[in-house]
């Protein structure tokens, strides 16, 4: 039997034009994304980076690691020790590869994936696409200083990666005999805390964490095995804990001036450095811009939200893969917060860290402020605008015009500017062989050039 559909009443809904189509939300996160890291590359004002350059060149030539000051017409006794040696020589080869745009580019990438990292976390814990860009965003203000070609934000991108290796392998963990988990957790954890170590000597303290990170992980993350005494009593757990930060442990001692030294050195630094420079003075000191209470303040009133919500948790469940990586992402982040009340540098490290745990956040309050609009009563003048900005339609047309409106300034500060020291002509000035006494950022820039 054939059945005909009279046509008479069918209308053809018109598709939207392309310019009236929203971009979706996983889109405007890259946009931002792309666009924060770009504009931090280009408009470098951490004039660290230009000295570690030729720090690395020299290196990349031969000279030794541990050297006199080849650059100071005032130099100070004894040899130096670069705190990241590897870091300079990565910077070298980019700047090798390109100078300015070299260096740039290079810094682009790093940030591209330290942001990406956080954002493919934070939705790991549950975060809706916008709710992690929240994150992200409080996190480039908060930690703003400590994202540029400095060693941190690559101690920050291997601390990422060492978060991802237990998720990684997680999966394979119930299949896999516990001397295997053991040895492929052990050689994980070597490799990159030898990296690590070579790239910032501050990785020997992130790799301790690490070990207590992958304990817990390991311990309290959710496999099909039962109960908390099941979990305990399962010898593969152990194994993958154990394993894992022996293999951080030994790792350590393939510190480029041996472990020793290393320690010797790191104490200098902090006793010679404290109270004299900005990153290692507490926050609340007095004369410091209103910036650095303020982080301290929101990181601690971040904590204390994120305690309750473990608590919470705890007491209702489940213990799940989330609880298990906020565990191991708190773990890292808590000592370094309170080591932070006393040191700038730490409270700013602490801060990155926290970024997936923000995104979370954000997008737990996000449905809360959903529910709440949900039940207002109809007579109220606040529903309408409740309903309206708790839904993501509304944030995606906010965020793409903001990005639209802001993309010629992403592009000035990013690509045009491209890294290029704002005093580079007057460096270039300068008369071969002269004495120059200047400030710390210019003094950057014109060693290397």
């Amino acid at each position: 039997m054939t059945v005909t559909i009279p046509s008479e009443g069918l209308t053809e809904v018109p598709s939207k034009p392309w310019w009236r189509r929203l971009p979706s939300s996983r889109v405007i996160v890259w946009v931002w994304i792309v666009a924060m890291s770009a504009v931090r590359a280009g408009s470098n004002q951490e004039r660290d980076p230009y000295w570690e350059i030729q720090a690395g060149l020299e290196n990349l030539t031969g000279t030794p690691l541990a050297r006199l000051d080849t650059w100071s017409w005032a130099p100070v006794p004894g040899p130096w020790y670069p705190n990241s040696p590897g870091w300079n020589m990565l910077l070298g080869l980019s700047w090798l590869g390109g100078h300015y745009w070299g260096f740039f580019l290079f810094t682009f990438a790093v940030l591209l994936a330290y942001f990406g990292m956080a954002y493919v976390l934070a939705r790991r814990l549950g975060a809706h696409p916008l709710g992690a860009l929240a994150g992200i965003t409080m996190g480039f203000i908060l930690a703003l200083p400590m994202l540029s070609a400095r060693g941190t934000i690559a101690v920050q991108l291997l601390l990422w990666v060492g978060i991802f290796i237990p998720l990684w392998w997680q999966p394979r963990v119930a299949r896999t005999s516990p001397i295997g988990n053991a040895i492929v957790l052990f050689a994980a954890g070597a490799v990159l805390s030898a990296v690590g170590n070579w790239v910032h000597l501050s990785f020997m303290v992130m790799a301790l964490a690490l070990a207590a990170s992958w304990g817990v992980f390991w311990l309290v993350s959710d496999w099909p095995d039962g109960g908390w005494r099941a979990r305990l009593a399962d010898p593969r757990r152990w194994a993958a804990a154990l394993g894992g930060g022996l293999g951080l442990g030994v790792g350590i001692l393939a510190t480029p001036y041996g472990l020793s030294m290393t320690l010797e050195r790191s104490q200098a630094t902090a006793a010679t450095c404290a109270g004299l420079i900005l990153e290692w003075v507490s926050p609340f000191t007095p004369g410091l811009t209103g910036q650095w209470p303020f982080v301290a303040v929101s990181t601690l009133v971040v904590l204390t939200g994120l305690a309750a919500w473990f608590v919470r948790r705890l007491r209702r469940g489940p213990i799940d893969q989330t609880f298990a990586l906020a565990s191991a992402i708190c773990i890292v982040a808590v000592p370094f917060a309170v080591a932070g009340m006393s040191a700038l540098r730490f409270l700013g490290v602490s801060a990155l860290i926290l970024v997936p745990i923000l995104g979370m956040g954000v997008t737990r309050l996000g449905h809360r402020a959903r529910t709440w609009a949900q039940h207002l009563p109809d007579t109220s003048a606040l529903k309408e605008s409740a309903l309206r900005w708790t839904r993501t339609r509304s944030w995606r047309i906010v965020l793409t015009l903001v990005a639209a409106l802001l993309l010629p300034f992403a592009v000035w500060l990013g690509p045009v500017n491209h890294a290029v020291p704002e005093e580079l002509k007057a460096i270039k000035a300068l008369p071969s062989g002269c004495r120059l006494f200047t400030t710390a950022s210019i003094a950057g820039p014109t060693i290397l050039v």
